[in-house]
């Protein structure tokens, strides 16, 4: 990786700054997930379950703007992976065996200044691409911060970001564990990686989960979810509708419907869709947020095209 002179001096003086924590022999680098036990993709998805039965409002909703542009020009397009900013310090420790013998020697006051330098740098450097500089400042900012559930989740968008799966599994799957507040993030990024690890056994185990669950509309609408990205649109419709009926009082259900049906081109079925979105809110107001004009909008547009095709 080639780094500019400035970009190499502003890390050279934070390495300078922060030595003994660099050189801690119970580092958090040489601790790294990559090294520790792996999970596997059944646990992830029984702790998926338990947190989504636990907390109603984690259901993935669809990328409206993303159907639309696509029944325009026919293509398709992933969204991207956003890194949050680390603020807040949370109460459990990312992993407690090895945090338990940091020993840093740094004064307190020295080490907030140099970590708060480490968590803006790593930062600009993930914006930058540079993954792999981010990610070693992030490992070495959580060494003296082992609490901080917000550096802990940028890592881990990181090692998705550098296709390194198994780590960034093992940090999500701890963050799940943990009651990290941003557990929607984390559930579609896990979600998203064992899709792209092997989307047949992503789709067998949500929809085993959904079996179990036949009563959660959270986990059914979640497997909507999964199997609406790998292309089982029906099995999709199938789960939505379910959902609904468990829970008709959710609006994210029925507005999912409706993008899926325009996707597929099923108008008359999404303008009846989108409309009863419409009424819906109306009825709820704001506490289930949905982009109101865009529905609206998108309305009139399939109204014209029904016309012009009847």
């Amino acid at each position: 990786m080639i780094l500019n002179l400035r970009f190499f001096r502003k890390i050279h003086h934070l390495l300078l700054l922060a030595l003994p924590l660099i050189l801690s022999q119970n580092s958090f680098a040489q601790k790294a997930p990559s090294e520790s036990s792996a999970i596997s993709n059944y646990e992830i998805m029984r702790e998926i379950g338990k947190s989504m039965v636990i907390d109603r409002s984690l259901v993935e909703g669809i990328d409206m703007d993303k159907v639309i542009q696509e029944s325009a020009d026919n293509s398709k397009k992933k969204s991207d992976i956003t890194i949050d900013r680390a603020t807040e310090v949370e109460e459990d420790s990312y992993d407690k065996e090895n945090s338990d013998k940091i020993n840093l020697t740094v004064g307190d006051k020295v080490r907030s200044s140099t970590i708060r330098q480490y968590e803006k740098l790593a930062y600009d450097s993930a914006l930058n691409g540079q993954f792999e500089v981010a990610a070693e400042l992030y490992k070495n900012a959580i060494l003296a911060e082992p609490k901080n559930y917000d550096m802990q989740f940028s890592l881990a968008v990181i090692y998705q970001k550098l296709l390194q799966y198994r780590q960034a599994k093992y940090i999500y799957y701890n963050l799940l564990k943990n009651n990290y507040e941003s557990k929607q993030e984390v559930i579609s990024n896990l979600l998203a990686i064992i899709t792209e690890e092997s989307p047949k056994e992503a789709l067998f185990l949500i929809n085993d989960l959904a079996k179990q669950n036949p009563q959660s509309p959270e986990i059914l609408a979640q497997a909507a979810i999964v199997n609406y990205k790998n292309k089982h649109y029906q099995e999709a419709v199938n789960f939505l509708k379910k959902a609904y009926q468990l829970d008709e009082g959710n609006i994210q259900y029925k507005y999912n419907l409706a993008i899926i049906y325009d996707e597929q081109a099923s108008y008359r079925a999404a303008l009846a869709t989108y409309i009863e979105v419409l009424k819906l809110h109306e009825v709820l107001g704001d506490s289930q947020p949905i982009p109101y004009d865009k529905v609206r909008d998108r309305i009139e547009v399939i109204k014209k095209l029904l016309n012009r095709n009847s």
